[in-house]
């Protein structure tokens, strides 16, 4: 029975995410992981691999005016975005957990594809026994071919090897299907910026390394840098 309603794989956000997978970007503040994912999810909107009424963008970790210009620009794809505290006074990122549940529950989790920024907006990363309950809760969601792809922040400090550091506890590194490393390529001040993903795990056929640049001038809006998006070839 679950063989006769599986699929053949479906990439998400380019082939880093595939559909009904748990999967974590991870990424140092300002690194530009939103607007990478955002760019990318869209771009598989407009070329017909996913419905833009199955995408939901939780906008947890964001200012008003942030919310106000991601939101708009959304709208053109048909995304919906839901930004806890502004959606509705109900709307909390715990809130949202359970609504997914309750869609597990209803047998209407299919297909639905929720990106939460950042996890650590709906779990306390550093807390084992409250991550571990998170990612059985989402075990379930993915399971019911639901789609779930977290963005998580990494350490301020690198490792012995000049390697980013994903923060919190090891649970998402050893519970999620798949884990990407961000790390910027170019000096800060330099443009345009190039970002390098980097596997860490994966259980399906995903790349091992992506590249992109963006135009991070000073001055420029969110939507400017979204637009200015380019993948790069690995030369």
């Amino acid at each position: 029975s679950m063989e006769s309603e599986a699929e053949g794989a479906k990439y998400v956000v380019g082939r880093m995410a595939v559909m009904g997978e748990m999967t974590a970007f991870y990424a140092a503040p300002n690194t530009g992981k939103t607007l990478l994912i955002l760019k990318l999810v869209t771009e598989a909107v407009e070329m017909g691999d996913l419905k833009a009424e199955d995408v939901i963008y939780v906008n947890a970790d964001d200012n008003f005016n942030g919310s106000i210009e991601k939101g708009k620009l959304l709208m053109k794809y048909g995304i919906k975005q839901i930004v806890p505290g502004i959606s509705g006074r109900d709307v909390t990122p715990q809130s949202i957990t359970e609504l997914l549940m309750a869609l597990v529950d209803q047998g209407q989790a299919k297909g639905k594809i929720v990106i939460l920024d950042t996890l650590k907006k709906f779990v306390d990363l550093m807390d084992k026994r409250k991550t571990r309950k998170f990612n059985e809760d989402f075990r379930k969601f993915c399971r019911a071919q639901g789609t779930l792809i977290g963005l998580a922040h990494t350490n301020k400090s690198k490792n012995d090897s000049g390697h980013s550091v994903a923060e919190g506890v090891g649970d998402v590194a050893n519970d999620f299907d798949c884990i990407w490393v961000m790390e910027r390529m170019t000096p800060r001040e330099e443009t345009p910026r190039t970002i390098t993903f980097f596997n860490r795990k994966m259980r399906s056929n995903v790349t091992l390394k992506s590249s992109f640049s963006y135009d991070a001038a000073e001055g420029k809006t969110w939507s400017e840098r979204f637009a200015s998006v380019e993948s790069m070839s690995q030369e």
